[in-house]
């Protein structure tokens, strides 16, 4: 069974996570990849198994914390550090997450803590997120192949009926107008994930291309995209109703009669 749906926006476009199978967020360096991952944590609220192998504990605790207080990293810094009743108080609204902040874990270690989670709570993670791909060392890490990394994160998936959420990088040197295109994954490992979402922020937005989706509609090029507000200094994207039209305009998720010929791509 799929989780469900982080946001409003991708529920109408169709971007769901499935248990058993790997999904992908990928974007440019400094694209917002890891505040995107923690809002998706926060808003779907199921038990999860957060790898955290490209920022700190720190980083993460004070992200975290200003994302669910809507305070200042740098006020939030002095909170945790001088009132750390009022920092668990509003931490332990993740009460549902377990970390791990290894800067290089390998795939028995994902595999082991997921085995670890169902000894403590009874069942394993509905969610396990990787965050980030290149800092997993696995077979072919040094010439990033990743051919050999997502096989056995399905594995890991499929065993543990979990949903696997992996952070992925996306090319520095692609070109493109609105979001990433699926040619952009690093290392071009698009056959296995089921859903592939590219992403990049600007100007207060946090744009999104569903670029794979065996579920549902997709579009390649990342030119089909919506948007969700975003506030990088607290780290915190807001959902909003789908009240700005259909994301996609054909195909077999789109109903008869909504269906909309539409020549030009962009967002709705």
């Amino acid at each position: 069974m799929p989780l469900p749906y982080p946001f409003k926006k991708w529920e109408r476009a169709g971007a769901q996570l499935y248990r058993g199978a790997v999904s992908v967020l990928a974007g440019p360096p400094g694209s917002g990849k890891t505040i995107s991952s923690l809002n998706i944590v926060n808003q779907l609220r199921v038990p999860t198994l957060y790898f955290s192998n490209d920022s700190t504990r720190y980083t993460i605790v004070k992200r975290a914390f200003s994302m669910l207080t809507g305070v200042d990293p740098k006020i939030a810094a002095g909170i945790l550090e001088s009132s750390p009743d009022q920092a668990y108080n509003a931490l332990s609204q993740l009460w549902m997450v377990r970390w791990d902040f290894s800067s290089s874990p390998d795939l028995e270690e994902i595999a082991m803590y997921g085995e670890a989670f169902r000894e403590v709570y009874g069942q394993y993670p509905s969610l396990t997120v990787v965050d980030i791909a290149m800092n997993v060392e696995h077979d072919g890490v040094a010439e990033q192949n990743y051919w050999r990394l997502f096989p056995a994160l399905k594995e890991v998936a499929s065993s543990q009926n979990t949903a696997m959420m992996v952070v992925h990088h996306t090319s520095e040197s692609a070109k493109f107008d609105h979001c990433p295109p699926k040619s952009s994954i690093m290392g071009k490992a698009n056959q296995l994930p089921e859903l592939i979402v590219t992403q990049v922020m600007r100007n207060s937005k946090m744009q999104y291309a569903i670029v794979k989706n065996r579920n549902g509609s997709s579009d390649e090029t990342g030119d089909t995209y919506f948007t969700l507000p975003v506030d990088a200094a607290v780290c915190r994207i807001e959902d909003e109703d789908p009240d700005d039209g259909l994301i996609f305009h054909d195909g077999p998720s789109v109903p008869e009669n909504m269906k909309i010929d539409n020549s030009e791509k962009g967002e709705w």
